[in-house]
């Protein structure tokens, strides 16, 4: 299984910008090109950044535009595990709980 990284505290036009050039597509290939499962938590988390919008998502990040705070990995910590769920037959659907 291969996850691409998280999206930074970097926007533009009101959107959190994508990496689907670099990292993120990178590790779509690697993916792709090893016929393993894929969890794109750029975009996943990029869209729930979207979705909360660029005030609410500042204390997210601890310091910089790259580390979160505990809140903003809590926040990650959920998708990841909603992305495991939704790969199909995952072996370790049932190892995660999905916690509110």
């Amino acid at each position: 299984m291969v996850c691409s990284l998280i999206p930074r505290n970097d926007w533009k036009y009101g959107r959190v910008r994508r990496s689907a050039d670099s990292w993120a597509g990178w590790a779509r290939a690697v993916a792709e090109a090893e016929k393993a499962p894929f969890l794109d938590l750029n975009n996943r988390i990029a869209d729930r950044y979207d979705e909360l919008g660029q005030a609410k998502v500042e204390p997210l990040f601890k310091t910089d535009h790259t580390h979160t705070s505990r809140e903003g990995a809590e926040l990650n910590a959920r998708i990841v595990v909603e992305a495991l769920h939704a790969v199909p037959g995952s072996p370790l659907k049932d190892s995660f709980s999905r916690k509110k």
